[in-house]
């Protein structure tokens, strides 16, 4: 994980429905988003205005190992 990785996740504290809808995720019901930087998928979901990273993913996997 890199720096930028980590600025990324840094920067959900002011923009926490930036990331795309994780399709991998859907089945989970629970509105997880992704944000890509790099080589690095985080996967995070937002409740009652607090942010869980969930994982963190190399996006050069199977994106069908993202099963929650």
């Amino acid at each position: 994980m890199t720096e930028c990785s980590l600025d990324q996740a840094d920067s959900l504290t002011f923009n926490p429905n930036k990331g795309q809808r994780g399709e991998y995720l859907q089945h989970l019901d629970q509105d997880h988003r992704k944000i890509i930087e790099g080589h690095v998928k985080i996967i995070y979901k937002v409740e009652n205005n607090t942010i869980y990273i969930t994982d963190f993913f190399d996006s050069r996997q199977d994106p069908a190992k993202i099963k929650g």
